[in-house]
């Protein structure tokens, strides 16, 4: 079965226990995101084993029709989430979940909490409960009140257009990956900086490492055969070391969009690579 990055990292966390309380998801396709997290409500609290389109379990349905009692979806009232719709959600939740193993909340825009209503929601952030989880929805964390952003685990969720996959030129990913371990840091650094003409150049080498990893995750879960005999030397390597991968290739992607260094970002971009 075939999950992105954002599902995978929380099922990873799940098993592992680590299930954070609270989670701020950065989005550029809100239903998307949206259905993602339906989905990983679905996994979570299902009674046997899930599987996509369950036609048996009656907790899908509940999920897909807006009727399970301890899932609450909030949506801003206008242009903002009022205090009065947080109260009542603090109300739903004095009971123990029913029907499924956690009661939890989902709240879209984000941003559009005010003061009022973010200091509402915030006895569930600062005292969390083993059985509450909620998700806050957001196109932009940094419009998302501090109060919330410290206290939730920031994900993103970021989804290409698919006509892009088909027109990577890998050329330079596999140079690199079939390097980077032997040439040593400085190597790396020049070799690549030698590569780029602009910011554009960077960001695009990072999207194609992201696509490469992302298949090779994939082949690893079985969802997908190897499309790249160039990555045959690094199969086997297992999910968790492609997710780290994954997740450094992220953060960096994240920081291209700010007006950073592109000779320091990758100074510490080809460092941390050495470390995976």
């Amino acid at each position: 079965m075939k999950h992105d990055l954002f599902v995978q990292t929380l099922i990873n966390e799940f098993h592992e226990r680590k299930l954070a309380h609270a989670f701020l998801v950065q989005t550029n396709q809100y239903d998307k995101t949206y259905n993602s997290v339906l989905n990983f409500i679905k996994m979570i609290n299902c009674p046997s084993v899930y599987k996509d389109e369950c036609d048996i379990c009656n907790l899908c349905r509940l999920v897909d029709s807006g009727n399970l009692p301890s899932l609450i979806v909030i949506e801003p009232d206008g242009n903002v989430i009022k205090k009065e719709q947080l109260l009542s959600l603090k109300d739903s939740f004095k009971t123990k979940p029913v029907f499924s193993k956690y009661n939890i909340y989902i709240i879209k825009n984000a941003e559009l909490l005010n003061s009022s209503s973010a200091n509402t929601i915030l006895k569930f952030l600062e005292e969390p409960e083993d059985d509450i989880i909620g998700f806050f929805i957001t196109n932009n964390k940094d419009n998302v009140m501090e109060t919330i952003q410290s206290r939730c685990q920031i994900l993103f969720d970021y989804y290409d257009d698919v006509s892009y996959l088909d027109k990577l030129d890998l050329t330079l990913v596999f140079d690199f990956l079939n390097n980077y371990k032997q040439a040593g840091l400085l190597y790396n650094k020049n070799y690549l900086i030698s590569k780029f003409e602009s910011r554009v150049d960077y960001l695009n080498f990072l999207k194609n490492l992201f696509y490469v990893f992302e298949h090779l995750l994939d082949v690893s879960l079985n969802v997908t055969d190897l499309k790249y005999i160039e990555l045959s030397f690094l199969l086997n390597k297992g999910s968790d070391y492609y997710i780290s991968w994954l997740n450094l290739i992220s953060k960096y992607l994240r920081r291209v969009n700010y007006n950073i260094n592109i000779l320091l970002s990758l100074d510490s971009f080809v460092l941390e690579a050495q470390c995976l």
